[in-house]
């Protein structure tokens, strides 16, 4: 099973292209949101605290 914040599938799991999840991506670590470890996706701090309080 592909792994979901995997950086070579999580376009498929978000249904976006390629391209458009890189710009995110960047997007996000420019902001301090989010960060790569190990070929995977993660939250900063920062990231898991706005994510809770847009849920």
């Amino acid at each position: 099973a592909a792994i979901e914040n995997g950086i070579g599938t999580i376009h498929e799991h978000l249904n976006w292209k390629p391209d458009y999840t890189h710009q995110a991506a960047s997007h996000l670590k420019k902001q301090g949101l989010l960060y790569v470890t190990n070929g995977y996706y993660m939250l900063t701090d920062k990231g898991v605290a706005q994510v809770k309080e847009i849920i």
